[in-house]
């Protein structure tokens, strides 16, 4: 008589799932690592594009934005809600690295973007 019976062992089928357990445990940290590094060129991407902007309102408007001008003051000149005005930009981020409060603090994140206490808590975390 043969043994007519098909699929696989409980043997094999440990053995599989063993060998993907190993898989994703080499797998997911990378991933994080990289969900890391892409926030990290975000935040770094927009900080460069907001100095642009004050810096092209410096040249073009009566009033300056200073190094000790408080970010939130920032958006309302460089993003102003009236149709009116002119934007300097087309639209402003949501997040930025914790600890940004001026446009100096931006400066510094821009010159060390790889400091860690910029990535413990964001603003729009603690909302």
């Amino acid at each position: 008589m043969k043994n007519k019976n098909k699929g696989f062992t409980l043997i094999e089928l440990l053995s599989v799932i063993a060998i993907l357990g190993i898989i994703m445990s080499i797998v997911v940290p990378r991933i994080g690592n990289y969900n890391k590094s892409a926030k990290k060129a975000t935040y770094l991407s927009n900080a460069k594009t907001i100095i642009s902007a004050i810096e092209l309102y410096n040249v073009e408007s009566d009033e300056l934005i200073n190094d000790s001008d408080k970010i939130e003051s920032v958006k309302e000149k460089l993003f102003p809600k009236e149709k009116d005005k002119k934007k300097y930009l087309n639209s402003w981020p949501e997040d930025f690295p914790s600890g940004v409060e001026k446009v100096e603090d931006l400066k510094k994140f821009i010159e060390n973007p790889n400091e860690t206490n910029y990535y413990q808590k964001t603003r729009a975390n603690e909302k």
